[in-house]
This record gives C-alpha cells, sequence and structure tokens, in this order.
C-alpha cells in the first residue's frame, strides 16, 4: 500500500481524538521523517493512545514508539513535578510535538530508566544519574553494565581535529570498561567549557591548538580560574609546543596510547581493561 503526502489520523489527546488532514511534513518537525503511515494502539488502562511512526519500505528506519507525558510518568514511576525537573536538566527530552503536546521515544525512555534505576540500586547520587545520562546522550551505543554502577570516573576530550577526537574516544572506550570511565567530548573550546560545567570532569584532555574560536590557552585559564571546573586534572596535547601546568601533564602528538592509557589510568585511579 502506497504511502501519501495528505493522510487522515487522529490527534494525540488521551481525552479524545479529533480527525485532521495534513502533511507530516508540518507535523512532525525536527525528525527526518517527509512520509510516515500511522497507526494508533491503545495504552495503559487509562486508555491513553500511543502512535507508532513506520518509515517507507524503501527507508532504513527503525519503528519509533511515541508516547505522551502521562506514559512517562508511569514508565518512570515519577511524579509530575520529577518528570519536569528532569526535562528542565535535558535528562529527559520529547522527541517531538503534536499540537503541543510532547510526545517522548519509548525505547529512549525504558534505556533512561535502566539508567535511573541501576543509580539508585547502587547508591548512586542526583550527579550520578546526570553523569551516565549525559554519556548515554553522546552516545547511544554506550555498553554499560547496569549492575555496577559505582566508582565512574569522567573524560572530557576537547579537539578540534574530529578525526583524532574520534580515534580518542575509540580508543579509549576500548581500553576501558564503561562503568569505570564515561568519555564526553567537545570539538571547540566554547563546547568544551559548557560541557565541563554541567558535567564535573575528573580528568581533561585539551588540545592546546583548538582551531575556532578560543584556543586552548584561552579555555585552560577559563576551566583553571571557574570553580566548578577547577578541580579537574589535565592532560594537555599538541603537535606545535609543549606545555607545562601544575595541574597536568602534556603529551606530544602524534601520542603514545599506550602511556597515554596508562597515565590515565594514573590520574584516575582506575582499573585498565
Amino acid at each position: 500500500m502506497g504511502v501519501k503526502d495528505e493522510t487522515n489520523y487522529k490527534s494525540f489527546d488521551a481525552c479524545h481524538a479529533t480527525r485532521h488532514t495534513g502533511s507530516w511534513d508540518s507535523i512532525i518537525s525536527g525528525r527526518q521523517v517527509t512520509k510516515c503511515n500511522l497507526d494508533e494502539k491503545t495504552g495503559a488502562k487509562q486508555g491513553h493512545k500511543t502512535f507508532i511512526i513506520h518509515g517507507k519500505k524503501d527507508v532504513d528506519m527503525k519503528e519509533t514508539i511515541l508516547i505522551d507525558t502521562s506514559e512517562v510518568i508511569k514508565l518512570l514511576n515519577f511524579s509530575l513535578e520529577s518528570l519536569r525537573k528532569y526535562k528542565r536538566l535535558g535528562l529527559i527530552r520529547a522527541c517531538t510535538k503534536i499540537w503541543d503536546k510532547d510526545l517522548f521515544d519509548k525505547d529512549d525512555i525504558l534505556i533512561r530508566k535502566k539508567i535511573i534505576e541501576a543509580c539508585k540500586k547502587n547508591s548512586v547520587g542526583f550527579d550520578g544519574i546526570v553523569k551516565y545520562i549525559k554519556a548515554y546522550e553522546m552516545n547511544k551505543n554506550i555498553p554499560f553494565e547496569f549492575d555496577n554502577f559505582k566508582g565512574v570516573k569522567t573524560l572530557l576530550i576537547i579537539e578540534d581535529d574530529e578525526s583524532v577526537c574520534e580515534f580518542l574516544k575509540k580508543y579509549l572506550t576500548r581500553s576501558f570498561y564503561a562503568n569505570e570511565l564515561l568519555i564526553f567530548y567537545a570539538t571547540d573550546g566554547k563546547s568544551g567549557i559548557k560541557v565541563a560545567r554541567e558535567i564535573p570532569q575528573d580528568l581533561i584532555v585539551l588540545d592546546m591548538v583548538l582551531g575556532v574560536g578560543m584556543d586552548g590557552m584561552a579555555v585552560y585559564k577559563e576551566l583553571k580560574n571557574d570553580p566548578r571546573t577547577n578541580q579537574s586534572k589535565f592532560i594537555f596535547i599538541s603537535g606545535n609546543f609543549e606545555f607545562k601546568s601544575k595541574k597536568g601533564i602534556f603529551f606530544k602528538k602524534p601520542i603514545n596510547m599506550k602511556e597515554f592509557v596508562d597515565k590515565i589510568k594514573e590520574l584516575t585511579e582506575l582499573k585498565q581493561n
């Protein structure tokens, strides 16, 4: 059966449904979906509706189950106020809206639920929840071990060369357990400062020669003088010049990765994989 630009569907409303004809181009804003079939399933005991978006057969797209705020509250066993707090902090995110109603990806919410429950089970405080969820958002395929959420360390890579940044991420991901070292990254100085302020970092790997905006020295001074970030240790990297500081050590590019990993292990007191 073909997919048409214009399709009849019911509005997302837990109380009642209204008929509407329109284009998915204007309804599913911000999603890489232009034409969809829309199925409707009866949800929980309260009678809420759950929409399932199917991509066209010739488009590689997984089935996405969208649920409303009431279903999220039930899945997470949250109060409305708790959900608002998590949304305000960016820990729970709607993936789209239909007629001003937030809709959430059910699979995404279930993963966030596992993270929250694992943190609580292992007596990890709210700061730990923030770290794990932010790490998940940067890497949706991160191999968490939900039974062992303790003693996690954080590392932030600030490197403007995306290929180098990607290499460091992959290498360190293979070198440490996901539950030992959460890896964050930024490809410019301002973004790196923002991440470091939002999530306390045990160790920051900073390229001293950043091509866009702030250079590495300016970033370091900003982080060193900010009480939210001045407890972090540093590894400085550069292929152009050597930089010394009491708060960190220096590696010249190309980096000796064995020594690099050993030094991360030493600075963060982590057991290497």
